[in-house]
């Protein structure tokens, strides 16, 4: 529970004081809401994000969850970040256990331009280590291949997304061992007014992972040039690889950039 308490200051703070310059994924990635863009973080710029999700009674949790994330533009087209996610699940006997997730991810803008779209490559891998119900740890492995391509309006921009995830879990000894999934995603940013952009992505749904196909829907502002702050509701399910479940839940989310820190 404490740990919660400090992810939750951290995102106040953040809140506070400015944040994001894209919006962040549940995996720290740049992105839309679940799903990463082809964008990547540009050379020598560090992005701190936090998010806090409700997440009480969504499979076996028992509280809301939180994450921070970091990432930086460590070359020119290249990402690399890391994250951490707590929250606290049902213990056997009615207690709660609090559990954690680590993660580390990159991401790579490829020269390669098909059918009008940029393309990157993405990978991420967590591990949420062991609690009660979780009796050793679990590790994910998700490789996206992602497209953007951007549509004028008038004197607006919108980007579109579309990508495809492959997502293996090893569960060890637990039943079901190590799975598979391939899913197929779609997702969009699309202004409004100034500063206020509407985000959202949707993940076709695996019969080993997801309860659902994966959404998520928010909204943007833009406080400063260097703070963004956003909110909305997704099914997402945060914890090792971002499944979908039956349950939109809403979440709040900020993302503050740093540059020239080359």
């Amino acid at each position: 529970m404490k740990k919660l308490q400090v992810l939750g200051l951290a995102a106040g703070l953040l809140l506070a004081t400015s944040a994001v310059f894209a919006s962040t994924t549940f995996n720290g990635q740049t992105g839309n809401v679940a799903q990463p863009t082809a964008e990547v973080t540009p050379y020598g710029m560090l992005v701190v994000a936090a998010d806090y999700q409700n997440t009480k009674d969504v499979i076996n949790t028992e509280k809301d969850s939180g994450a921070l994330f970091i990432r930086y533009g460590i070359v020119e087209n290249l990402e690399v970040g890391a994250g951490y996610r707590v929250f606290q699940v049902k213990g056997a006997g009615g207690a709660g256990d609090t559990a954690d997730t680590f993660s580390i991810s990159a991401k790579y803008l490829t020269p390669i331009k098909l059918l009008g779209f940029d393309w990157s490559v993405s990978g991420v891998y967590d591990t949420t280590h062991k609690y009660d119900g979780l009796p050793q740890d679990l590790r994910t492995t998700q490789i996206a291949w992602v497209g953007d391509q951007k549509f004028n309006v008038g004197d607006r921009t919108i980007v579109g997304t579309v990508g495809a995830n492959w997502t293996e879990r090893d569960s060890g000894s637990l039943v079901k061992g190590r799975e598979h999934a391939f899913r197929y995603f779609v997702g969009a940013s699309i202004p409004l007014v100034d500063n206020v952009t509407l985000v959202g992505d949707a993940q076709t749904a695996s019969s080993n992972m997801d309860d659902n196909g994966l959404y998520g829907v928010a909204i943007v502002y833009r406080a400063t040039d260097d703070l963004s702050i956003r909110g909305g509701v997704s099914n997402a399910y945060p914890t090792g690889e971002v499944t979908g479940v039956n349950k939109g839940k809403l979440f709040v989310g900020a993302s503050m950039k740093f540059n020239g820190i080359k």
